[in-house]
């Protein structure tokens, strides 16, 4: 069982004012971090055992954040103004590993490429994992902030881009960094482990899965207990959501790339026009949904990009798509990859039948 003070990990997500639904992950009591307090749990909450401890911690968690919030802020801004894409997140181990270190934490770099792992020992107790992650978007960032990212780069594929922390993961570096000045300044109100799990490329899905055949549950204390959170600005300030079972989706992240055959485009007779073939391909997919899915299961199908032909007079010879797709369930993510392998065969052809090929990624990490 958690002690009091632990049962606060939750609660140490909120260091800068934003909300942010937890994601329990593991072998989590249900009844402890999941499910909402009835009015007979509440009232037994306040008057039960672990109650003045509760409201003590509350006190002494609150006062330390109170210290740390300004470093934290400038921190946060620090990771919003310095982003790196997946793989790339150099300059954001070394900085989130030297913030460990300064904390107390012992800590090892370059686990799964270039992920930190942190370990607080503090005598017998559970082990308690928590985790952040350290990439950002290829986006150009327009919000006129002071620290807003000016970062440019070239991606996978040669393109230049923009970097951005679009999807919050500088925020859940600095509640990661606080959390850990929290446990440390408060050590003797707790006992066991923690291990920090600063976690690399969780944007194209590989970050966990480096890290864990790098050993990540070998060489390091594993974990009893699992907690990941994300911010959601969909949520009240100052609010923590969470819940029993499922939260968020599965995500897959396929390319599709359908090839034809290129051609002067005054021409069009002559070629086999694979942006045609991608535009009814794309109006093909919404109906995976719409039509294969029960309405009663969660799911998703977004074509996020079509890039494809280089000038207004040249038919090109391939098309790329790349899709993201959301589900709930193991049945309803084989219906949607199924249907999209199926899709491009039934795509109007030109007069010579082209190829199409199309690879798919699969990402376990609960994404919204």
């Amino acid at each position: 069982m958690l002690s009091p003070f632990l049962r606060h990990l939750p609660s140490l997500c909120l260091l800068i004012g934003v909300s942010v639904p937890l994601l329990p992950v593991g072998r989590i009591p249900a009844k402890r971090l999941a499910a909402p307090p009835t009015d007979r749990e509440e009232r037994k909450a306040d008057t039960g055992p672990d109650a003045a401890a509760v409201k003590e911690n509350t006190v002494l968690i609150k006062k330390q954040l109170h210290t740390d919030m300004e470093s934290l802020e400038t921190l946060y801004k620090y990771f919003h103004a310095n982003p790196e894409l997946s793989l790339l997140e150099v300059k954001t181990a070394t900085r989130m590993a030297r913030e460990l270190r300064a904390a107390g934490v012992t800590v090892t770099e370059k686990v799964g490429g270039t992920g930190v792992v942190g370990i607080l020992r503090n005598g017998p107790g559970p082990t308690v994992l928590v985790r952040c992650d350290m990439d950002a978007l290829p986006i150009v960032e327009k919000t006129g902030l002071p620290y807003a990212s000016k970062e440019r780069t070239r991606d996978k594929n040669g393109n230049e881009v923009g970097v951005m922390h679009a999807c919050g993961h500088d925020m859940h570096m600095a509640c990661f960094v606080g959390t850990a000045r929290v446990l440390v300044a408060l050590k003797e109100r707790w006992k066991g482990t923690v291990v920090f799990v600063a976690q690399p490329a969780e944007e194209i899905g590989q970050g966990a899965k480096m890290m864990l055949q790098d050993g990540l549950l070998k060489r390091f204390p594993r974990p009893d207990y699992c907690l990941a959170l994300h911010c959601d600005s969909q949520r009240p300030h100052g609010s923590v959501a969470y819940t029993e079972g499922l939260a968020l989706a599965n995500v897959d992240t396929v390319e599709v790339v359908v090839k034809g055959k290129g051609g002067h485009g005054a021409h069009p007779q002559t070629t086999v026009d694979p942006i045609v073939m991608a535009a009814h391909l794309v109006l093909d997919l919404q109906t995976l949904v719409s039509r294969e899915v029960s309405p009663m299961d969660p799911a998703v199908v977004t074509v996020g990009s079509i890039v494809g032909g280089t000038k207004s007079n040249i038919i090109p010879d391939e098309v790329r798509l790349m899709l993201t797709v959301r589900s709930t369930k193991d049945k309803v993510r084989k219906t949607l990859l199924d249907g999209i392998k199926r899709r491009p065969k039934r795509s109007p052809r030109g007069p010579t039948p082209p190829s199409r090929s199309s690879r798919s990624t699969r990402r376990s990490i609960p994404r919204r």
